[in-house]
């Protein structure tokens, strides 16, 4: 679980359902394809929208991050198309979960694939791939992908194996996770981008062959 030192309460839904209706409101936007994606704090604030407006964003990214247990109950019964990309070592957000007694614990992150595809209803069995190269830095990213679900929605999880709590592919000012983002063949923006140009809202979800 990801502590904040901030007491402040902010509905975060609330701000952004706000921006989307003024972007929209004084922008010529395509509002069937807005999407939502984050890292960390950011990818459990994408969790969290999922949950709270899945008619109003057509498909979700979360980097280093899973689902709040306390939003479980809460989530609307609507498909949603979730991409999920973790390192199994993240020292941050733990793949396998918080204690449910802490008061921002997340499931683990098998447990929220689970919840999507159920939520979902996906009847197609997973589609598992290792998708990296062989590198010196021993990490391997296995993808498994939940299709012929609710709607046209789509589930799919990045495991990094053995990886920490980074953006894989991305650029740093750490040279060494530089090298094993330059060694590692995964990149999470190419990879979430193709996964967002597969879904919309007006389809409904229409899924590219």
């Amino acid at each position: 679980s990801l502590s904040t030192k901030s007491s402040r309460k902010v509905d975060d839904g609330l701000f952004v359902a706000s921006l989307i209706e003024g972007i929209q409101q004084t922008k010529n936007i395509d509002s069937t394809r807005i999407y939502a994606t984050g890292f960390s704090k950011g990818a459990i604030l994408a969790q969290a929208l999922a949950c709270q407006m899945p008619d109003k964003i057509a498909a979700f990214a979360s980097v280093a991050g899973s689902l709040p247990s306390r939003l479980k109950p809460s989530c609307q019964a609507h498909p949603v198309s979730m991409m999920m990309i973790n390192g199994t070592k993240d020292q941050s957000v733990n793949y396998e979960g918080d204690a449910t007694t802490q008061r921002l614990a997340l499931i683990s992150v098998p447990e929220t694939v689970n919840f999507w595809r159920t939520q979902d209803q996906c009847l197609s069995p997973v589609q598992n791939q290792q998708v990296s190269k062989p590198n010196p830095s021993h990490l391997l990213v296995k993808t498994s992908r939940y299709a012929n679900c609710r709607a046209g929605s789509e589930v799919m999880l990045a495991s990094v194996v053995n990886g920490g709590h980074f953006w894989p592919g991305g650029a740093s000012t750490d040279p060494t996770l530089n090298k094993v983002n330059a060694n590692l063949g995964f990149n999470a923006t190419k990879t979430i981008w193709d996964f967002f140009e597969r879904h919309n809202l007006s389809q409904p979800y229409a899924l590219k062959k």
